[in-house]
């Protein structure tokens, strides 16, 4: 982690000191993440909130029932938030939190009734900024190790020839007028093989992100936009405590990627009744020219063995690109899905099936094939989007139903 904190900082900006200093921001958190060394075991951040910009008052939350990748990671539900606030004196206050409850890993080496982890970060106008943040435990244990009341900050045990673990951990860092940090319940490295993953093998519970660099005013275009894999929601209004966050989610930095792409991905997402996947991969690209409007972005999603609803909905592969660009003032946007043995109801989608191509399904509900949105400057499209009118698994009538998401803006 902290080379990814080091490696933030490899661009930066100057700004006249006489000028209030303008923020650009990211902040994100996350319930579990696993890196694994020479294995197919991963899972990047799961239920993953984030926000990117440098306007003031962005919000971003997120949710999942459970998260299992054997062996390794056994956790209940998850829960994590990132704000953006404007606080006294003009400040711009990041706050990411996550929360995660029924915590089991290392096939019960490590367990917790609920693991809370907040981390704030503080960017002022006259170009000051700070950092806090912590971890609360709610029966925290670890196989034969004896844990203090109140575990302080970057607190280190380790099981003798199984895991080093790293608990309550905190790191902050500054370069270029810009400010870094991270922090999480819990992090492990493994020092022998475990689950299907090597030795030098990465768990962590509630890993949160947040970072400030200063900008120029002539800060180029406003872009924004996101790609993810599947999200459950219940109607507006409804006391149905069924949801699933945005999955594999990944966002356009407020900033741009300078070119490059960026990915967040998961092994396999499972909501009962509901829905199941195999691997969600998504993909931000994104440029910008400083001082002028122009600007380009790419996002895309990817996801394999697809089900829905017990199989009403199949799919070996569906994939969405979402691309905007913008030179001279002339925005162009164009979308794209492709699809590997799609049914709905047993019928087979064409290869070539044509966007906002909709199936009312007896029983059912509408199942719109390839929508595609444009408005202006921005754009959305949905591989597979599902709007109920009867009440199925547990979901009430209007509850929605995404997959395959990816989205583009650029003002």
């Amino acid at each position: 982690m902290a080379a990814g904190l080091l490696a933030l900082f490899a661009t930066g900006f100057s700004v006249p000191a006489q000028a209030a200093t303008a923020w650009a921001y990211v902040s994100t958190a996350g319930g579990t993440y696993v890196q694994a060394l020479d294995s197919n075991i991963s899972s990047q951040l799961t239920a993953r909130s984030g926000i990117t910009g440098g306007p003031v008052g962005k919000k971003s939350s997120n949710s999942t029932a459970s998260v299992n990748v054997a062996g390794l990671v056994n956790a209940g539900v998850i829960t994590t938030s990132a704000t953006s606030t404007a606080v006294a004196g003009g400040a711009n206050q990041l706050v990411s939190t996550a929360k995660t409850a029924g915590v089991n890993l290392l096939g019960g080496l490590i367990t917790a009734d609920a693991i809370e982890t907040t981390s704030t970060l503080t960017a002022n106008p006259d170009g000051t900024s700070s950092t806090d943040g912590g971890t609360k435990f709610v029966n925290l244990k670890i196989a034969g190790i004896n844990l203090p009341v109140n575990i302080p900050r970057n607190y280190f045990v380790e099981i003798p020839g199984v895991a080093k673990i790293g608990i309550n951990g905190f790191i902050s860092g500054t370069a270029d007028g810009g400010r870094a940090s991270q922090a999480w319940g819990l992090g492990i490295v493994l020092l022998k093989g475990l689950g299907g993953a090597q030795p030098g093998a990465a768990v962590y519970v509630n890993p949160t992100y947040q970072s400030v660099m200063p900008v120029p005013p002539a800060q180029g275009a406003d872009i924004a936009g996101n790609a993810f894999g599947t999200w459950v929601q219940a109607a507006a209004g409804s006391t149905v405590g069924i949801n699933s966050g945005p999955t594999a989610m990944i966002q356009t930095p407020y900033a741009g990627s300078f070119g490059k792409p960026l990915t967040n991905s998961t092994a396999s997402v499972n909501v009962p009744g509901i829905l199941s996947t195999g691997v969600i991969t998504s993909t931000t690209t994104s440029t910008k020219v400083i001082g002028t409007l122009d600007a380009e972005i790419t996002n895309s999603n990817q996801l394999a063995k697809v089900n829905v609803l017990g199989g009403v909905i199949t799919a070996d592969a569906v994939g969405v690109t979402a691309h905007g660009k913008r030179v001279s003032g002339a925005y162009t946007g164009k979308m794209n899905m492709t699809l590997v043995n799609l049914k709905v109801a047993g019928v087979v989608i064409p290869l070539d099936v044509k966007p906002n191509t909709t199936i009312n399904v007896a029983g059912l509900g509408k199942v719109v094939i390839n929508q595609q949105i444009q408005n202006g400057p921005w754009n959305i499209i949905r591989g597979v989007y599902v709007e109920l009118s009867t009440a199925q698994a547990g979901l009430p009538v209007g509850a929605t139903i995404e997959i395959a998401v990816a989205a583009t803006r650029i003002l």
